[in-house]
């Protein structure tokens, strides 16, 4: 198993600089997500974004 396959976890393919994004979006928004400040509404489209970018980046 190479390197990158290691990082994907997907047993193929190349970790580049796009997923990279995505993951690094992936985490602005959980971070976003744990203040205590948001209404419910604002949580509830950031954890909607959250489902769906995690299913896009194929880490359910």
């Amino acid at each position: 198993m190479t390197d990158e396959q290691k990082i994907d976890g997907s047993g193929g393919g190349r970790y580049t600089c796009a997923h990279y994004r995505e993951e690094m979006l992936l985490l602005s928004l959980e971070r976003r997500r744990n203040d205590p400040s948001l209404s419910s509404q604002e949580r509830a489209l950031l954890t909607a974004e959250i489902d769906r970018l995690r299913r896009r980046l194929d880490m359910q």
